[in-house]
Parts: C-alpha cells; structure tokens; sequence
C-alpha cells in the first residue's frame, strides 16, 4: 500500500505517540534534508514491498555508507562512563569504583532491544574494563553506528505499521457489515504492556479487545509495535450492548494478572496506587492515553468522487467524462497507483500464466512466465512505467491496464490461435479492485 512523497512528508508532521512526538522529532538529525530523505526511503521500500529490514536498510546503509540519519550519541549511562578518568594500576578505590559502574552499566545494555546493540554496547563495556585505547575508539564507532541501525529500523517497523493500520481502518470503515474492529497481538508479542490491555481488556461491553469502530485505539501503540486489526462482522457481536466500560473493564483485567506484569504496565509505585483504589489505571499504565484512532490518509482530490465503503470503484474511475481530456483519466490513475487505495496484490488469475501453475493449462495457448516474477520487481516496473505505460480504449477511457518492461525477467508471449511463441520483457499488467496479474505482451508477434 505504497504512499506518495508528499503523504509520508505529511505524515511525519503528525503525532502518532500518547507522548505528542512526530515522526520528524524522533529523528536524530531532524534537518529537512534528513526528514525529505527518510520520507523517501520508507515511499520507495513500500513502493517496492519490501519488509521492514529492507526498508532499514534503506534508511541505514551504514559503516561507512551514506546513511540517511546520522549516527546516533552514545547512551547517556555509557557516555558517562566513557568520561570516568581510567584509575592508574595502584589506584584500588578507583578501581572499585569503576567496575561498580561497568556492572551497573552491563545490567542496563541487557535491557537494550537488539543483539547489535548488546553486542556493541558489551564490546565498549570490556574496552573500558581493559583500559585500551584503541579499541575504545573502535567500540564507541561500532556502538553509535548500531544505535542510528536500531533507530532506522524502529522507524521502518512503526511507519510500515501505522501504514497498515490506515489501510485497514479507510478499507472497512464504511462497510455496514463491519460494526466493529478487535485489537489483536502478534504471534510475536514478546512482552506484557499497553498492547495486553487493549487486546484483552473488555472496554466497551463487546467483549475483549472489541471497540466501536470510532473508538479504536492508536495503532500502534508503540515503536516496534506489530499488532493487528480484525473486522468484526454484524452478528459475531451483541453491538447493542455497546457501552464505555473502561474504568471497570481495565481494572478487572489488570486484576486477572500477576504482580510483576501489573508492574510492566503500571510500575511499581503505579500499581500500588491503582490496586488499593487510590488512582485510575488511566492515570498510571505507561502508553495509555485514552485517544482513539485518526486516520492520516490523504484526501486526493482526483479521486475523492470515486472512493466508497473505503475503496476505489475503478470502473467509474476508468471512465472518461464529459469534457474530460486523456490527459485528466491519466493523471487520475496515475494518481489511483500511486495511493493507498491500489491493491497490488497477486490475484488467483496470476497462476494461469505461470507454467505449472494451479490454472495454467498447456493446451489454451496462454502467453506464460516459466517462474513467478518477483511481487517487488512488477511494482517497482508499475510505478516506472506508469506515465507512459497506461492503456486507453478509443473512447479514452481507461483500459485497466498498463504496459511494463519487467526486465531482465523474460516471459513468452504465445499466439492463441497458431501457438507460436516470442520472449519478451514486456508484460502487460490487468488492474482490479482485486488486484493484479500480468501476462507477457510482445511488441510484435511472430
């Protein structure tokens, strides 16, 4: 669900966090260089379908590469260890006193979220411990490149899941069967916090993690955060029992968990508080701020009078209107596969043109590609050739569909009636409300 430049610059402006930071602010280096560069790396790797570590990677091309932040500063507990004086050989307190620090500093890197970053962090601790120079210089290099890798990587993760948030909330918001949507945990949920309440906590009357679709929470409720959004269907749920539960219903949940994973969400001195009835649990679970979701997805003016129940009816869209130009249809779907609206998924009909495929059959003489080409490689080819590449029938409507080169991929383009075949790069891809499939077109046949 690629967006454009301009959303993701907009995008960066906008708070997402219960804290009131953007984007922008959390960037080590919030020049408007920096902002510009970031904006266009997280756009081209969703562009692309690329994960999260490619759109990393894309932001942090590191040790020695142009990164596009700058390395981050040390942690203040190893700056400050950094600078303690390096005590001489008969100087015992001194000594003492330094590996009391180097053992309070190795519990806190225990805490650090990466390997890269434990790692790092563990070879400056020994560099100090050592009192060797020269490999002190060397971690500290190591240890702050990590950490501008662990900040391109948190940003990579929490962009590419607010842009799926957004996606599912604009794709069922106005659907009348969807009443309500359920906050659901990742497979990889590692630990107890904010996340546990809002998937378990029954808040509303609906049952647990279920809210009215107007009060759902921040998605997502934290970096690194990869939870989900399930649509809820009209008859799954009583939605006239619809009610604010939310002191009662956190209280009862937070009360159905231990000690300690009260403590992860509430603190100590929190948790205290909330369980003798001497505060709300609004008031102390860290990340909580009670805000509901506000989708930030672009109003595009071109496409406005075309989107309904959250989608994009491309028949009406393809079509030319009244005193309407080519060129006015062309810059509308240029602007459709340049939004969130476009769906680039494969669809089933894909198969049919892949030898061996599951509707691929040998005897129809359909054009084929020996392999499935890479999902990354047709977009990346879609959104090169979008300009030039999109086909209109002589009414000047559009065709659905546009013409690529997918090079240095080749596929056959075979003649239905004789089954004479030709290689070519160029394929041409058939656009729905589904999504697409591409089917090899050579510019002449044989």
């Amino acid at each position: 669900m690629p967006y454009s430049l301009k959303t993701i610059s907009k995008a960066m402006q906008d708070a997402w966090a219960p804290d009131g930071l953007n984007l922008s602010e959390r960037l080590h280096n919030a020049s408007s260089r920096v902002k510009n560069d970031v904006s266009e790396a997280i756009s081209d790797a969703m562009k692309k379908g690329q994960d999260t570590l490619a759109t990393a990677k894309a932001i942090f091309d590191g040790y020695g590469g142009n990164s596009v932040i700058s390395k981050a500063e040390l942690p203040y507990f190893l700056e400050k260890l950094r600078k303690l004086p390096i005590p001489l050989p008969n100087d015992e307190a001194g000594k003492d006193m330094l590996k009391y620090q180097l053992r309070k500093v190795r519990r806190l890197v225990e805490q650090e979220t990466t390997p890269g970053l434990r790692a790092a962090y563990g070879e400056l601790i020994d560099a100090i411990e050592k009192s060797n120079t020269a490999a002190l210089n060397h971690a500290i290099y190591v240890a702050t490149q990590e950490k501008a890798r662990y900040h391109a990587e948190r940003i990579a993760r929490t962009e590419r899941a607010r842009a799926y948030a957004e996606g599912e909330i604009a794709r069922h918001m106005d659907v009348p069967d969807v009443v309500a949507f359920q906050w659901k945990l990742s497979t990889r949920h590692p630990v107890v916090d904010i996340c546990d309440v809002y998937a378990n906590a029954d808040l509303y009357g609906l049952g647990k993690g279920i809210y009215p679709k107007d009060k759902f929470p921040h998605l997502p409720a934290h970096p690194h955060c990869i939870c989900r959004i399930k649509p809820i269907i009209e008859g799954m749920i009583d939605t006239a029992s619809a009610k604010p539960n939310i002191e009662a219903g956190g209280l009862a949940y937070l009360k159905s968990l231990p000690k300690r994973e009260q403590e992860r969400i509430l603190g100590v001195n929190g948790r205290n508080l909330v369980m003798n009835g001497h505060a709300s649990w609004t008031e102390e679970a860290r990340g909580w701020d009670g805000a509901v979701f506000k989708s930030r997805l672009p109003v595009i003016e071109s496409l406005k009078d075309y989107i309904k129940n959250g989608k994009i009816n491309i028949e009406d869209l393809s079509k030319r209107r009244e005193f309407e130009t080519i060129d006015d249809v062309r810059h509308r779907v240029i602007d459709y596969i340049n939004s969130p609206y476009f769906n680039s998924s494969y669809v089933m009909r894909q198969s049919m043109h892949i030898k061996g495929g599951k509707l691929y059959d040998k005897t129809q003489n359909k054009s084929y590609y020996s392999h499935e080409i890479p999902h990354a490689d047709v977009i990346k080819a879609i959104q090169e050739g979008v300009y030039s590449g999109i086909r209109f029938t002589r009414k000047g409507d559009w065709n659905h569909k546009i013409m690529v080169d997918i090079s240095p991929h080749i596929g056959y383009d075979v003649n239905a009636r004789r089954g004479t075949k030709q290689k070519t790069s160029l394929a041409t891809v058939h656009v729905s409300g589904k999504g697409i499939h591409i089917v090899p077109k050579g510019s002449e046949r044989k």
